[in-house]
């Protein structure tokens, strides 16, 4: 073979891998949207990998040649609802100054991310259980999407960890609070308000409130609550 015969070769090979690789991409994708669908509809436990693999277009089985399992896959699908909430976060503190105000601009970022997107916040909420899964999992042992959906928590923590930061470089919270505390504790008070909040709908209107009034007010006592840890 001469040694242009060899590259020309070689050039067919490496375009028809690529070729193949988009290929794959695009069926892999193809499930993820078609799961979507599903689960954002019926949520997780009511939604089966047949229906799925119906409503993409494929046999069941060729589903499993793509995910491990249908936890695998409704994890890829809550990747996106994350990145969908860490986009929202990113433009909401952009357009606040750094200190308290960046740390209540996620707060806020999250009550509008479960506003205008309800079903992806329901799904990062069932996501919890797979959760608690994956931290005792083997690094090793983790599927490239339970990667990714670790990836997108890191990247969450790490851009909430720095508007903490930079509030106590400024001395607007207490630098002797571990950052790591308030980030847990921030997170989980906001969820956990919001969650609470969508259960007592019929609660606020009849006593005259509305959710909006509510949610400011207690995003007001976490404000004055940071403040006070530096009296």
């Amino acid at each position: 073979m001469t040694k242009s015969l060899y590259y020309l070769t070689r050039s067919k090979i490496e375009m028809m891998e690529k070729r193949k690789q988009r290929y794959e991409e695009l069926r892999k994708t193809d499930m993820i949207e078609a799961a979507e669908v599903l689960f954002l509809d019926s949520g997780f436990e009511d939604t089966k990998m047949k229906d799925i693999a119906e409503n993409a277009g494929y046999a069941k089985g060729t589903l499993y040649n793509y995910f491990d399992s249908k936890e695998d896959l409704f994890t890829a699908v809550v990747v996106k609802a994350n990145q969908k909430l860490i986009k929202l976060t990113k433009n909401a503190i952009q357009k606040k100054e750094p200190g308290i105000s960046q740390i209540l601009a996620v707060g806020k970022a999250y009550h509008e991310f479960t506003d205008n997107f309800p079903r992806y916040a329901s799904l990062i909420h069932e996501m919890g259980e797979i959760e608690q899964n994956l931290w005792t999992k083997p690094k090793t042992k983790l599927t490239e999407n339970e990667k990714a959906y670790m990836g997108v928590n890191e990247e969450y923590a790490i851009l909430f960890g720095k508007v903490i930061e930079q509030a106590k470089q400024r001395e607007e919270i207490d630098k002797n609070i571990p950052t790591q505390l308030i980030l847990i504790s921030l997170a989980s008070m906001t969820s956990g308000m919001l969650r609470e909040l969508e259960h007592r709908n019929d609660l606020l209107a009849m006593n005259g409130f509305k959710k909006k009034e509510i949610v400011e007010f207690i995003f007001n006592l976490i404000k004055e609550a940071l403040k006070a840890e530096i009296e």
